[in-house]
């Protein structure tokens, strides 16, 4: 897909079971053309939708082994967050999804 268009194609991604699929998966969107991959690292599973911390760890070494962009999405609640975020993982930027819904300030 990425070599049809004529603009970046990237790709969102959530926590693969077993976890370290996830940084498989993402090399192989990696290596056809994905422009910058964000990881929302949590699981699909409805029954934790919302619910826990995300696995922040897996942001991290996400980003170790990637050569695109990688994007950090989840345990954002208030502004602070932002910073200790992008420290931790090392991400090159942040997604923020729901909590941005309730409080946009």
């Amino acid at each position: 897909m990425a070599s049809s268009f004529s603009v970046p194609v990237s790709a969102k991604l959530r926590l693969c079971q077993p976890v370290p699929k996830t940084i498989e998966l993402a090399k192989r969107l990696e290596i056809q053309g994905a422009s910058w991959i964000t990881l929302h690292a949590r699981t699909v599973s409805a029954r934790r939708r919302r619910q826990g911390a995300a696995d922040l760890n897996v942001v991290k070494e996400l980003k170790m082994h990637l050569n695109v962009p990688t994007i950090s999405n989840g345990n954002v609640r208030v502004h602070t967050d932002l910073q200790s975020n992008l420290a931790f993982t090392g991400a090159d930027g942040l997604m923020v999804g729901e909590t941005l819904l309730g409080n946009p300030w």
